[in-house]
């Protein structure tokens, strides 16, 4: 992870009406719609926020974000038609929403000012009937958290305080021939970690950690005890999705644990998927790879219940954003995003869909 780089006195100043920013970022607000309010550039508010500690201001943002999003994406569904009539009839999107709360349409015009400019989110539903919590599920989590944080499995416990159903779910997820006593082994684990979360002994575990821990004790089972295309203990991929409904937060929190900071959302791995995610539609839609851009992509995926990290977290994991941008896209000098002065040579050897998503045309469709 690389450390952001500390402001110049004269960033420092520029930056000092910035301060009070945090409030509407913790609220969720777009980026665009705060340094608009501020009279300062999206990317000077990023990296001003970037140089200031992870708190919980970042895990605040992410409810936020995910809460509004959710929202809006339902009240963009259910206006769809009247949405594609205004823009048809001359109305540009980003002036659509303001439309439908004039006519007393309980809409959440920054957000939505966001979402309708993302290519689908007007015209596509989601799944709106979410994969239900199951005990395996649970269990799973369980027991991957009670072995990451060393929990001595209290067979007697599990024994007497286990519910009947718990254990007959677990068994489901095993073949008949499975040994009796890592199945008991399974069961004592977790229901010994329910009484140390309860306690307040083990209280989180971040995806990263469940993930690793998950894949140790799945590749020394085996698949040969799992039942027919199970698998012992759940992926996190798979838990993340069908447990969390896509929010690690969600997830946990179900389970009684919480997140020991907004960063244990993700793993280096999510962080570059991320970025490859959001290149990729640039390129297939030809938008700008800015942060500003990027931000507004955070509110599609979250409307999609895909938690991604915030263009701030991008820049404090990466330093800046050209490095993160570095990362994914074919070139040598990172100047290509920031100095336009210098754009033509750099951007010569690039596929031309890159150039194009790097240095747009003057009038775009979609972001």
């Amino acid at each position: 992870m690389t450390t952001a780089p500390e402001l110049s006195r004269e960033q420092r100043e520029a930056v000092m009406r910035i301060e009070p920013a945090g409030d509407a970022y913790a609220a969720g607000e777009p980026l665009r719609a705060i340094a608009a309010d501020l009279g300062c550039p999206v990317d000077e508010l990023c990296n001003f926020l970037a140089t200031q500690p992870a708190s919980h201001l970042e895990l605040q943002r992410a409810r936020s974000v995910r809460r509004r999003s959710l929202a809006t994406n339902e009240v963009i569904y259910e206006n769809r038609g009247l949405l594609n009539r205004l823009n048809d009839a001359g109305i540009t999107w980003s002036d659509t929403p303001k439309v439908l709360k004039a006519l007393q349409t309980a809409i959440d015009v920054e957000v939505a000012v966001e979402l309708v400019h993302i290519p689908g989110v007007a015209s596509e539903r989601t799944a709106r009937e979410l994969p239900p919590r199951t005990l395996g599920d649970k269990l799973s989590l369980l027991y991957v958290a009670g072995k990451h944080h060393g929990i001595e499995p209290d067979c007697q416990l599990a024994l007497g305080t286990m519910p009947i159903e718990e254990l007959a779910a677990l068994r489901s997820l095993m073949q008949p021939n499975f040994p009796p006593r890592r199945l008991a082994e399974f069961a004592a684990v977790a229901e010994t970690t329910k009484l140390a979360i309860r306690a307040r002994a083990v209280r989180t575990i971040s995806y990263a950690d469940y993930t690793k821990t998950a894949a140790t004790v799945s590749s020394r089972l085996g698949n040969t005890g799992v039942a027919a295309e199970g698998q012992w203990p759940v992926p996190g991929f798979v838990l993340l999705r069908r447990y969390g409904h896509g929010f690690w937060d969600d997830a946990l929190q179900a389970a009684g644990l919480s997140l020991p900071s907004s960063e244990s959302r993700f793993t280096d791995i999510d962080f570059f998927d991320a970025l490859d995610g959001f290149t990729e539609e640039c390129i297939g839609f030809e938008h700008p790879m800015s942060i500003a851009i990027y931000d507004r992509w955070v509110y599609s995926e979250a409307s999609m219940r895909n938690d991604r990290p915030s263009a701030v977290e991008i820049v404090r994991h990466y330093g800046t954003w050209a490095s993160a941008m570095g990362i994914i896209l074919p070139q040598e000098d990172d100047d290509v995003l920031e100095d336009d002065t210098e754009q033509g040579a750099l951007l010569a050897g690039l596929p031309s869909a890159v150039r194009r998503a790097i240095h747009p045309p003057q009038q775009s469709r979609g972001f």
